[in-house]
């Protein structure tokens, strides 16, 4: 599907919904969807996890897939100046097809994404000097290479924002449609510069001296309306089950067309599909060159065939008429000759030999059968090659059959069986679940995630929970303060099994909790705090003889499904089935295999349990080895 490049108007818009949605968003990683096509995955502290898509030359939206699945990440250095950026603006230069996402924290401090002609993707740092660029080249009047400094292009006319009745009264005195001149002299696409006359209640190809000179005003306020967000009706234009193009205003007329919630949904479900397309065609490429290679075999061989076949026709067809005409020979060598074409007889001395296009054959005067003879013999040995090659054709044929097989599926795997990516809660990248009493506890996974639930969702009514022992991780209980003792004692019992105290295998274990003014990073002179770790002053509240158990379910956060692991009664209140699961010493790869065949069997037929991947139960797991416990 080949489409055009967002217009400059539709990325107004797309770039006002991108900055209110992208605002302090975190890169954490970079993909090469397709060779003109860059995804960045953006995370942040407490909102969902977003695909920022970014098409060279075409258009720029946050998109539902997961479109880097089977794909490599970008450029090492295009990947290494972007990551950990967090975005502090999105914006438009001007009403040109040019968007500038402002990061700080990365190497690169803006992303300029060019969308006129080929369109280009550059970083570049503090003093706008060129990092990296999709493509460098030399113009006219600029250059992109690196370390140079990042120059716009020439404007290439009025600025459609910045237009005032006396900026384009000269409109009044053009000989030919009004709608040319806007089109030669301001920077508007054609598409809605053909929208005007309706609005402005003129008729098409009124000219400009036609015009009355108090539309002026009223034609400022329309090319003015076009960059306002209150006007916007965003609708796809549909073929049947397919989305062909979509429009920010209401589609009047007789096409199909589908309203959606705003221009990123619309931009979504046009341009991800044509990406999609682009992909599959790169990843069936060696599928498609293994495809051309065998109907090239299969076209020599038939063509071999065909050969073989007319030169078996014209031996036989020979021998025969050799035997026939014996007599003739004996009688008259002249019709002889004549009656044997297309052959010759050829006479070299004493030596005569018969010839039929390549095929020569000795001809002895005394004995012509025996000639004839030899020649059918020939024949007959190209009709066995003629069926070796009948047998390899046939083959390659069910060969073929298999790989357009192969390359359909993958097709329709690729554009129809993408996987649309998961809006997951902020609380998902931790360890999680909901106490027996209804409070959502978190939990460290690492040094890095100990100190962000610390840092960034400890609140002021909230509980802090911690072993004391090495590699213990933090856990939170929100809104602790109200929480009953059976939330406290679950959380404390997920505090010490996700310690190293589950690699130990011990049975039993204990664990403290503390409030929030109670935790500090300032670490007493002369000492060092180190990552993830933090001081504790006070009392703290021990809660001891913790059974060391864990129960693993599956449990629906919004509209998708999630392995929680936790003390089995809070577990058991979040989801249909639990798995009990105590210190072993089975790898928690193979634990979690059993788990998730388990789970299938129970669960498989809800929607989206089966879309769980494997990695989803080995994280949900305590550090150490596992065994299933026998319930």
């Amino acid at each position: 599907m080949s489409i055009q490049a967002l217009s400059n108007i539709e990325l107004f818009h797309q770039v006002s919904w991108l900055n209110a949605s992208l605002k302090d968003y975190y890169v954490n990683n970079v993909y090469w969807v397709t060779e003109n096509t860059l995804l960045i995955r953006l995370h942040h502290p407490s909102k969902p996890e977003k695909r920022l898509v970014i098409d060279r030359g075409k258009s720029i939206w946050v998109t539902e897939s997961k479109l880097e699945e089977g794909t490599d990440t970008a450029p090492t250095q295009f990947r290494k100046r972007l990551l950990r950026g967090k975005i502090t603006a999105i914006e438009q230069l001007g009403t040109e097809r040019i968007v500038c996402i402002s990061l700080v924290g990365s190497e690169a401090k803006k992303l300029i994404s060019e969308f006129f002609g080929n369109g280009n993707i550059i970083l570049v740092d503090e003093q706008d000097l060129i990092l990296e660029a999709l493509e460098y080249y030399e113009a006219k009047h600029r250059s992109i290479r690196k370390m140079l400094k990042y120059t716009l292009p020439p404007e290439r006319g009025l600025d459609p924002l910045k237009v005032d009745e006396k900026s384009i009264r000269p409109i009044l005195e053009y000989d030919e449609d009004f709608r040319k001149w806007l089109g030669r002299e301001l920077a508007l696409p054609k598409k809605f510069i053909d929208m005007i006359p309706k609005q402005l209640k003129v008729p098409p190809g009124t000219t400009g001296r036609q015009l009355e000179p108090n539309k002026l005003l009223e034609l400022v306020k329309i090319i003015h309306g076009f960059f306002d967000n209150k006007e916007l009706t965003p609708t796809l234009i549909v073929e049947g089950d397919d989305v062909v193009d979509f429009s920010i205003y209401k589609v009047e007329g007789e096409q199909q067309t589908k309203e959606v919630g705003d221009i990123n949904q619309a931009i979504d479900a046009v341009y991800t599909k044509a990406v999609l397309e682009r992909k599959n065609r790169t990843l069936l490429q060696p599928l498609r060159k293994e495809e051309d290679k065998l109907k090239n075999t299969i076209e020599q061989l038939l063509k071999e065939k065909e050969e073989l076949d007319e030169d078996h026709r014209m031996l036989t067809d020979l021998a025969i008429k050799l035997r026939e005409n014996i007599e003739l020979y004996y009688r008259s060598q002249s019709l002889f000759e004549e009656k044997l074409k297309p052959a010759k007889l050829v006479v070299e001395g004493d030596v005569k030999r018969l010839a039929l296009k390549s095929y020569i054959f000795s001809f002895d005067d005394s004995n012509p059968l025996k000639t004839s003879s030899q020649i059918f013999d020939t024949a007959k040995s190209l009709l066995q090659r003629i069926g070796k090659i009948n047998s390899s054709i046939t083959n390659l044929k069910k060969e073929l059959e298999r790989l357009e097989k192969r390359i359909e599926l993958k097709k329709e795997v690729a554009i129809k069986g993408h996987k649309k990516s998961i809006e997951k809660e902020w609380f998902e990248r931790y360890r999680w679940f909901y106490t027996s009493d209804g409070f959502l506890s978190i939990g460290g996974r690492d040094a890095s995630s100990n100190e962000a639930i610390v840092k960034k969702h400890l609140g002021d009514d909230d509980i802090i929970f911690h072993a004391e022992f090495t590699g213990a991780p933090f856990f939170i209980i929100k809104d602790g303060r109200k929480a009953t003792e059976i939330g406290l004692k679950e959380v404390a019992t997920a505090a010490a099994a996700f310690s190293n105290l589950w690699k130990l295998g011990t049975a039993l274990g204990e664990a403290y909790w503390v409030y929030k003014d109670q935790v500090s990073k300032q670490a007493p002179s002369g000492q060092y705090v180190a990552k993830g770790a933090f001081m504790i002053t006070g009392k703290r509240n021990y809660i001891k003889n913790l059974p060391l158990e864990l129960a693993v379910g599956v449990t629906k956060v919004k509209d998708h499904y999630a392995v929680i692991c936790g003390p089995e009664e809070a577990i058991k209140k979040s989801t249909g089935h639990t798995i009990l699961i105590v210190p072993g010493r089975e790898d928690k790869n193979s634990t979690a295999k059993k788990i998730r065949a388990i789970m299938l069997e129970k669960m498989g037929s809800l929607e989206g349990v089966r879309d769980i991947p494997l990695e989803d139960y080995v994280r949900a797991l305590p550090p150490g080895g596992c065994k299933i416990k026998l319930q």
